[in-house]
Formats: structure tokens, C-alpha cells, sequence
């Protein structure tokens, strides 16, 4: 079973002080990741490792910034009958 790892999980597994994207990135990226989701043998390892750091770096904005995913709703006074304003 998979298990989601939080921000304090990847910084007590890594040793690493940062936090948002920053940290996803530092410990998933490059080309010797501090966190590994595979053996970065092959190509296709490789390329598993990137989307999994770019999904972990979506979900980690999505949750901390949930205002960027709500649609806006604007009024404007002035088109509704009756208003003086």
C-alpha cells in the first residue's frame, strides 16, 4: 500500500530544513534524489521518479493554496434594476 508522505515525513527522512516546493524538489529531484521511489536505473525509472516529484509538488500546492482552485464570482452593483449605487 502506498502511503503519502507530508512535509514533516520527507524532512525527518532527508534531514532537510525547507518546505513547499522547495522541499519536494530537494528531495526528489536531481540526479541522485536524497528520496528514491525506484533504483534510477533505467530510462523509464527516470522518468517515473520526475512525474512522481511534479505530482507531489501539484498536490502540495493544490492543498496549501485551495483559493487558487475556487472559481471567482464577481457582481456588479450597478447592472442590477433599482440600485442607486
Amino acid at each position: 500500500m502506498a502511503r503519502f508522505l507530508t512535509g514533516p515525513d520527507i524532512r525527518e527522512r532527508t534531514g532537510l530544513e525547507s518546505d513547499g516546493i522547495n522541499l519536494i524538489g530537494q528531495a526528489f529531484g536531481g540526479k541522485a534524489p536524497k528520496l528514491r521511489v525506484n533504483k534510477l536505473v533505467t530510462e523509464s525509472e527516470v522518468c517515473f521518479t520526475c512525474a512522481q516529484r511534479k505530482r507531489l509538488a501539484n498536490s502540495y500546492t493544490s492543498s496549501r493554496l485551495p483559493a487558487l482552485r475556487m472559481p471567482s464570482v464577481t457582481t456588479h452593483t450597478s447592472r442590477f434594476p433599482g440600485n442607486s449605487s
